[in-house]
């Protein structure tokens, strides 16, 4: 198993603790498409997330279910919110390894990708 730079990190939410076992269940092939990425808590008085950084993308999940989407490929970006509410932890992770194959720079492409989780807020540009 490939284990994220740092190790597995240590959560309070049990919601998070699904999230991460979902990026747990699939480190072998996260780890097979890139050398290096991370999955951190970020917590401090009000709430707790986990930031997974893969590659060109960078997922941030509260423990509400509320998503965070970010992929950089060269001077185009694309950012939206989402929410993981009703899905899976590993449809998740799922769509995170569609979205490093896909034009980071292509917003219709990543709303195609994360349309289970309603991304809205949808932000393009360099």
């Amino acid at each position: 198993m490939s284990l994220p730079k740092g190790g597995w990190p240590l959560l309070v939410s049990e919601y998070l603790v699904a999230v991460r076992d979902a990026f747990a269940a699939r480190a072998k092939a996260i780890g097979h498409r890139c050398r290096s990425w991370t999955c951190e808590r970020v917590a401090d008085a009000e709430s707790e997330s986990l930031l997974v950084c893969v590659s060109r993308v960078t997922v941030r999940v509260w423990s509400d279910g509320a998503v965070w989407f970010h992929g950089r490929d060269g001077s185009a970006a694309t950012s939206f919110h989402a929410s993981l509410r009703d899905s899976e932890p590993a449809e998740l992770v799922a769509a995170l390894m569609r979205s490093l194959d896909a034009d980071l720079g292509n917003p219709a492409r990543l709303s195609e990708i994360w349309r289970a989780f309603g991304p809205h807020d949808v932000v393009s540009g360099g």
